[in-house]
């Protein structure tokens, strides 16, 4: 099966919410994207304009982002002064 041909895969509530902000902060402030691992806690953890709020802890988010890499939703870059 190719990945056009795969079926659709459900998103869990932390995959959706770290996609919305990448999304949104790639839209908003694109001179700090690509985001560090703390600017997007920062983003998902943030207590306006997100509903629910929510405390998802760095480690929930770097196992939600492996997940999101291993089906090919994100990328994860180096920049010049490490990772990001």
């Amino acid at each position: 099966m190719t990945l056009a041909s795969a079926p659709p895969q459900e998103l869990s509530f932390l995959e959706s919410r770290i996609l919305g902000v990448l999304i949104e902060k790639e839209k908003t402030t694109p001179d700090a994207y690509p985001l560090t691992l703390n600017s997007l806690s920062a983003g998902c953890n943030q207590k306006t304009a997100r509903e629910p709020v929510i405390h998802a802890s760095d480690s929930e988010l770097q196992t939600t982002l492996e997940e999101l890499r291993s089906r090919l939703l994100v990328l994860e870059t180096y920049g010049a002064s490490g990772r990001v």
